[in-house]
C-alpha cells in the first residue's frame, strides 16, 4: 500500500473525495444533470449521469486508497476526465486561472497523473499495452495476407497441373479433376498449418521486431542458400543433373523424345530395336518378345542356314566319292546310264561285279 505511488494515490483520493461529497451535500449533482446535462441532449438521463460520475469518483478514490482495482478505477476516471474536457472545458480555454478560466489544464494534469498510478514503470509498461494492441490488431491483416497468397499461388498451381496432365492446354476434364484436387487439398492443408501459427507468428514479430525479421529472412533465404551452393559445387566438378522434375508420382502417357546418353555413347530406342551408338560405329539389337511363343524370325533363320550348310556338305562329299571311284575303275556304260539316272553310288557298284562274274 505505501509504495511509491501512495503520494499520488493520496492526493488524487483527495480531490476526487472533496469534488463528489461536495455535490451531494449543496445539491450541486442535481444542478449539474438538469442545468446542463439535460440541456445539450441528455434529458431525461441528465441527473442519473451526474449521480454516476460522481459515484464513480467516489469508488475510485476509496480503490485507490486502497490499492484495489486501481487499472478499472482509473480507466473509469479517465474517461470521465476527457468527456468533461470535450463536453464542457475545452470551449474555456487552456487555463484554470490566470489567462482563462474553467480551462483543460487541470483536466490534463488529472489525466496524466492517474497514468502515471497505473503504470508505475514509466514507458515499459505502456509500450507492453501498445504492443500488445499491435498485436492484436495485426491478426486480421495477416489472415488477409494468407488469404491473398494461398488464393493466388493456388491458382497459379492449379493451372499449372492442368497443363501438365493435359498435354500442355489448360482445361478442366474428368483427367485432370484429381490432379487439381489433390493440389487443392495440399494448400488447403498449408493454409490450416499457417493458420495456426498466425498468432505465435504476428507476437514475436511485434515483440521481437528487427531482430525476428532478420531471423526469418535468414531462415528463408536458407531454403534458397543450401540449392545454390550444390548448383556450384555440380558446376565445379562438372556434375550436372538438370530438369528433375517429379510431380504427383504418377505416370501415364509416357513418351520419351531424347535419346539415353551414357560414357560417350548413346543408345536409342523405338521398341523394335536398340541403336548404340559410339565412336567405333553402330550396333543394331532386336527386341526379342518374351513370350511363350516366340513372333521373331532369328531362330528360323539360324535353322534355316544351318540346314542348307549341311546339304552343301553332303552334296560336296558324294561329288568327291564319284570322283575317286572313276579315277580307281571307269565305270561301265550302264554305269554312266545309272550315273545319269542319278542311281546311288553304291547300286552302280553292284551291277559292275554282276557283269564281271
Amino acid at each position: 500500500m505505501f509504495n511509491s505511488t501512495f503520494l499520488l494515490r493520496l492526493s488524487v483520493s483527495v480531490i476526487l473525495l472533496v469534488h463528489s461529497i461536495a455535490g451531494m451535500f449543496n445539491n450541486g449533482i442535481n444542478d449539474f444533470g438538469n442545468l446542463f446535462l439535460n440541456q445539450i441532449g441528455f434529458a431525461p438521463l441528465g441527473v442519473p449521469i451526474a449521480w454516476a460520475i460522481k459515484l464513480s469518483h467516489l469508488a475510485a478514490a476509496i480503490c485507490l486508497l486502497s490499492q484495489k482495482f486501481i487499472k478499472q478505477a482509473c480507466i473509469i476516471t479517465i474517461f470521465v476526465l476527457i468527456m468533461g474536457i470535450v463536453l464542457v472545458h475545452f470551449k474555456e480555454g487552456w487555463f484554470v486561472v490566470g489567462g482563462g478560466r474553467n480551462g483543460v489544464e487541470f483536466n490534463f494534469l488529472l489525466i496524466f497523473v492517474l497514468l502515471a498510478i497505473m503504470f508505475p514503470n514509466g514507458w515499459k509498461a505502456m509500450g507492453y499495452y501498445a504492443k500488445m494492441l499491435i498485436w492484436i490488431g495485426l491478426w486480421p491483416v495477416a489472415f488477409a495476407l494468407l488469404h491473398y497468397m494461398m488464393t493466388f499461388f493456388g491458382s497459379l498451381a492449379g493451372a499449372k497441373a492442368a497443363t501438365l496432365a493435359a498435354g500442355g492446354v489448360g482445361a478442366y476434364t474428368l483427367e485432370t479433376q484429381l490432379g487439381l484436387q489433390e493440389v487443392f487439398n495440399k494448400y488447403e492443408a498449408i493454409a490450416g498449418y499457417i493458420m495456426t501459427m498466425l498468432p505465435m507468428v504476428t507476437y514475436v514479430m511485434v515483440s521481437q521486431g528487427g531482430a525476428m525479421m532478420a531471423g526469418m529472412l535468414g531462415r528463408v533465404l536458407d531454403g534458397y542458400a543450401a540449392p545454390a551452393a550444390s548448383a556450384s559445387m555440380e558446376a565445379s566438378a562438372g556434375n550436372f543433373n538438370i530438369g528433375n522434375t517429379n510431380f504427383q508420382n504418377q505416370s501415364a502417357f509416357q513418351h520419351m523424345s531424347a535419346p539415353t546418353q551414357t560414357a560417350g555413347y548413346y543408345q536409342n530406342q523405338d521398341g523394335g530395336f536398340t541403336t548404340t551408338t559410339s565412336q567405333y560405329g553402330s550396333v543394331y539389337n532386336q527386341n526379342v518378345s518374351s513370350l511363350g511363343v516366340s513372333v521373331s524370325s532369328q531362330k528360323a533363320f539360324e535353322q534355316a542356314t544351318s540346314q542348307a550348310v549341311e546339304q552343301a556338305a553332303r552334296t560336296d562329299r558324294r561329288r568327291r566319292a564319284r570322283a575317286r571311284l572313276r579315277e580307281a575303275d571307269p565305270p561301265s556304260r550302264q554305269d554312266k546310264g545309272a550315273w545319269r539316272d542319278g542311281n546311288s553310288l553304291q547300286d552302280a557298284e553292284g551291277s559292275r561285279r554282276a557283269c564281271a562274274g
